[in-house]
């Protein structure tokens, strides 16, 4: 049942005549397992994305830890040797990939407006680090959050300059360009997800991209128990019958498949991805209008970096003059529904490897930080009573001025 008008949902999915029609096709076809309609969808998606390859999984987190590992046996990395640097602000799958593979996660603290991992601050890790020990992470992973690209031009010419593999987890990202080349294609691998709150909304599923055949190649081997691909028939999509199949495998792999319906779901929305990425922008002008009069006051409004789109997975916003904690209370009792936004380096079973006082913009954002929904179903009505709901909060308060925390 969709919510009421009265009710601010974070993610939206409708299923319409087409999405149906699809469905049961698919169904009637008597195809489950990855065909035609996965095939496709694979195709279409990479080349949006600036992109040759695309590779389906069950989820992002799945074709994240199948794209690691891919590198780690393309380029003989040692796991349990091999750093990889991870933003100090992102959801926890991301670094959970890093520790499935057996690599250490190195954090980076993140820019205070674009809340993205810093440039500079992974510049000066990187310098340090050869200064002092001669050694260097193999791969950074950068993380285009909330629907926006992260600084991802200065962080490839870091790592093209040091030699590290650039890995983009753009789950919450989709569509959209920095400096006129798509997210997902700066990084030697770019990784997306469709679960239920995300752009495009199969319920789960996962889908890696890369201009890389060979990295393609395995890691649609590890989706797929890591099967050796040479000895199927059906070329770069694998599509044969079980019989034809020899059970010869050349890597431990996963039961990371998705089905051809989760892809026949996706297919809608990614046939409608303009109208959905304009919704959500409508949304999301609607946000920064009506929130305006409180923007450096008691909140810090999300900002679009220059030379890049933003998708507007959620709206992120920063509680200037106290803790979320009591606004975010408020918004939940009046069925604004919302979310921490993504605090990590504070987790309780990272707490052997990272101290979150050694980051402070993190700390910041972790204690301060949380979005709402900004997606394309939202009517204007909904909108402004959740805007509403959070200039009724602040009433009587006094907030001339801004504290230490605002960082606008």
């Amino acid at each position: 049942m969709p919510p009421s008008l009265n009710e601010v949902s974070l993610g939206t999915f409708h299923a319409d005549q087409r999405t149906i029609d699809l469905v049961t096709r698919v169904l009637q076809s008597g195809r489950l397992s990855y065909g035609p309609v996965s095939q496709n969808f694979e195709t279409i998606f990479a080349m949006h994305h600036d992109s040759t390859y695309g590779v389906l999984s069950n989820s992002g987190t799945s074709s994240l830890v199948v794209a690691i590992q891919a590198l780690a046996d393309k380029y003989n990395w040692n796991p349990f040797m091999t750093e990889i640097i991870v933003p100090s602000v992102t959801f926890v799958a991301t670094v959970n990939a890093v520790l499935h593979n057996g690599c250490k996660p190195v954090f980076i603290d993140v820019d205070p407006v674009y809340y993205d991992m810093d440039p500079d601050k992974l510049e000066k890790f990187l310098r340090e680090r050869e200064q002092f020990r001669g050694e260097a992470p193999r791969a950074v992973i950068v993380a285009n959050l909330f629907g926006q690209p992260a600084s991802l031009a200065r962080v490839r010419e870091i790592c093209n300059r040091r030699g590290l593999i650039m890995i983009e987890d753009s789950c919450e990202a989709m569509f959209v360009d920095h400096y006129e080349k798509s997210v997902g294609s700066w990084g030697d691998v770019g990784i997306f997800s469709m679960y239920m709150a995300h752009i495009i909304a199969a319920g789960v599923g996962g889908i890696a991209i890369t201009k890389d055949e060979d990295l393609a190649q395995r890691m649609r081997s590890l989706v797929n128990h890591g099967i050796d691909l040479k000895g199927l028939p059906g070329g770069e999509h694998y599509d044969s019958s079980w019989l034809a199949r020899k059970f010869k495998f050349t890597s431990a792999g996963h039961s990371f498949r998705t089905t051809e319906i989760e892809s026949a779901i996706a297919t809608v929305q990614l046939e409608r991805w303009n109208s959905i990425l304009d919704g959500r922008q409508r949304s999301a002008d609607h946000y920064l209008r009506s929130l305006a009069p409180l923007d450096g006051k008691c909140l810090q409004l999300p900002m679009t970096r220059k030379d890049s789109d933003h998708s507007w997975m959620v709206f992120p916003i920063l509680v200037i003059n106290e803790e979320k904690y009591g606004l975010m209370e408020h918004l939940i009792k009046n069925k604004v529904e919302c979310r921490d936004m993504l605090p990590l380096v504070n987790q309780p079973y990272l707490r052997h490897i990272v101290n979150e006082a050694d980051f402070p913009v993190a700390q910041m954002i972790n204690y301060h930080g949380f979005y709402i929904g900004c997606h394309q179903d939202l009517s204007p009505y909904q909108i402004e009573r959740a805007c509403t709901i959070i200039h009724e909060y602040f009433d009587g308060k006094s907030y001339y001025g801004a504290s230490d925390t605002t960082t606008k």
